[in-house]
């Protein structure tokens, strides 16, 4: 085999390597294309269900509170305007408490685009050393610093 055959088998090669590491990244990228249209219909379909569980719970509890404060108005020599503030003070204490429990399970389950984007790294730190093994395999010369310094 001749020294122009060999080369040609390695352009060949690499001309291989480039077209699979390129396909790989579009699949990749297409992969993380459809993992954030899919996090996003995760998103959306979150927002719709709090933003109509919210609207029922608001109204459901407010009826109830001025329905309970009516019903007690005179015990324990509070009127049921008392009733009604101390009803609120309750409702939204309890509404803090589960928004924020509601939140901290969205942030800790919500994956989103974190495995494709490692996956994105790890090709590139991969396709690094690969082109840094070529850059050695090359011969080039290293420098070295002769100042004697």
């Amino acid at each position: 085999m001749s020294q122009s055959d060999a080369a040609g088998g390695w352009k060949t090669r690499l001309s291989v390597l480039g077209s699979d590491v390129h396909e790989s990244l579009r699949l990749r990228i297409d992969l993380a294309q459809l993992e954030a249209k899919a996090a996003a219909a995760d998103v959306r379909r979150l927002t719709v269900g709090m933003a109509i569980a919210g609207a029922l719970g608001t109204v459901g509890l407010a009826t109830a509170a001025v329905g309970a404060a009516d019903a007690l108005d005179g015990v324990a020599g509070l009127t049921t305007s008392g009733w009604l503030a101390i009803f609120s003070v309750v409702i939204i204490a309890t509404g803090a408490v589960v928004g924020t429990a509601a939140w901290l399970r969205f942030r800790r389950e919500f994956v989103g685009l974190e495995e494709t984007l490692e996956e994105l790294r790890e090709d590139a730190r991969w396709l690094g050393e690969i082109l840094g093994a070529k850059e050695s395999q090359r011969g080039e010369p290293e420098t070295t610093d002769n100042s004697g310094g």
